[in-house]
């Protein structure tokens, strides 16, 4: 599959086109289950969610987003003229799960005021009825944040995850190819979310095919603005699809492994071949790493899939653990290469 974004995707002025905005489901709201009611609302209001992303927050680029002011490192205002809060409870807060950013795009092109309506107030007891908004705990935990209009949506999406990777968001909310639309869609929004609870949470086969699901979101907007590399995410889409619906319907550990590495070679070549080709060979890096993991021998060398998250593919604490853990425990030896050894490859 091939696509190119269209002529004018990488201009200033698309950026500001009033079509596309964006919501950032904060981690309360990520914890609560939020999402799978959100979502349905944002469509009710008419928007299209065009991608998502999950992202890493911290209290210093929330200020800074909240309030455009220079940040504070002793204090925090949620918004000018409201008290002083402890940073300390943001970054316990923010450390909790993902917040999942949402790609919109509206008809009518206003989408930032139509968001605002679709989220109600800040504090959830003065909130619209069937607003978002209306349903979370208190001003702190009311489960999103979306901007006030499109110049704020530009600077704070650039705040959130860079001028380049805004861009080639932004331009993910204009694409018409049905290919790359399921590639990106939120349909894959379940299969990236870290399991807080539950045998996926602290399971291997079930975290590298989570994570795996995250680098494919992470390079489909870059394959996109460079039109090339989708075959190959194609096929890594159908190879993940295919290893999580199999290691669902398993139990124990052998069994489990050995389902996975029967794809995850692939899977692996797939998205390491497309992460270098797109010049992103960190990521390369830590999705050969990841695959290793499969493998009883070798290196096992866990540093380059940790890093991952350096390059905005993020990875819970739970679930670094967890690969840790893997790493440690399936060390090379005559008794696992007899036990793991069949369906491998």
């Amino acid at each position: 599959m091939t696509a190119t974004p269209g002529p004018s995707a990488n201009g200033a002025g698309d950026e500001l086109d009033p079509g596309w905005s964006y919501t950032l489901v904060t981690p309360d709201g990520v914890i609560s289950d939020a999402i799978g009611w959100i979502l349905p609302r944002l469509r009710d209001h008419g928007f299209r969610v065009s991608t998502f992303g999950l992202v890493s927050l911290d209290a210093k680029v929330m200020y800074e987003l909240y309030t455009e002011t220079e940040y504070d490192p002793d204090q925090l205002r949620v918004k000018p003229g409201q008290p002083k809060l402890p940073i300390a409870m943001f970054e316990d807060l923010y450390a909790l799960a993902p917040a999942c950013l949402l790609m919109l795009r509206h008809p009518d092109g206003r989408a930032c005021p139509k968001m605002a309506d679709c989220k109600g107030g800040t504090r959830p007891e003065y909130a619209a009825p069937g607003s978002i908004r209306a349903q979370g705990e208190n001003v702190i935990l009311n489960f999103l944040h979306s901007p006030d209009d499109q110049p704020s949506a530009l600077r704070e999406l650039r705040l959130l995850v860079g001028a380049a990777e805004t861009r080639r968001l932004v331009a993910m909310t204009r694409c018409q190819d049905d290919g790359v639309n399921a590639l990106a869609g939120v349909d894959r929004l379940d299969a990236c979310l870290p399991a807080f609870h539950g045998p996926d949470a602290m399971s291997f086969p079930a975290i590298a095919n989570r994570v795996g699901n995250r680098v494919l979101q992470r390079l489909v907007p870059i394959a996109f603005e460079a039109g090339t590399a989708l075959d190959r995410l194609t096929a890594a889409h159908a190879a993940l699809g295919d290893q999580r619906a199999e290691l669902g319907s398993l139990v124990t550990s052998r069994e489990r492994l050995q389902a996975s590495r029967r794809l995850g070679g692939r899977i692996g070549s797939h998205l390491s071949s497309a992460a270098d080709s797109l010049g992103e060979p960190l990521i390369a890096d830590g999705v050969r790493a990841l695959t290793d993991l499969y493998e009883l021998g070798g290196p096992r060398d866990l540093a380059p899939a940790l890093a991952l998250a350096g390059r905005g593919v993020y990875l819970a604490a739970a679930e670094k653990a967890a690969l840790e853990a893997h790493r440690h425990a399936f060390v090379s030896n005559e008794f696992l290469d007899e036990i793991y050894s069949d369906g491998a490859g």
